[in-house]
């Protein structure tokens, strides 16, 4: 928490897009396109869902985030395309 609370940068606007081939992260600070091969893993949880792109290192998805279909819609639409078969 302590480092999350160091970096103003992950605390202010992120908006993402993900499709079926890519996910686009776009911030204040930074803008990334990863594809399948970035994603470590996706940890799938209540209200959150953690996209890694390192052991260590994720973007954190909020269930209130989504602006089209529902939270479960988009977890089945991540194993779908990005959980490693």
């Amino acid at each position: 928490m302590r480092l999350y609370k160091s970096n103003k940068g992950v605390q202010g606007f992120q908006e993402f897009i993900i499709d079926e081939e890519y996910i686009y992260q776009k911030s204040n600070i930074s803008e990334a396109t990863f594809d399948k091969s970035y994603i470590h893993k996706i940890g799938y949880h209540k209200d959150i869902i953690i996209i890694y792109i390192s052991k260590g290192q994720g973007f954190f998805l909020h269930r209130t985030w989504l602006e089209n279909g529902t939270f479960e819609e988009f977890a089945t639409f991540l194993k779908e395309y990005y959980d490693k078969k």
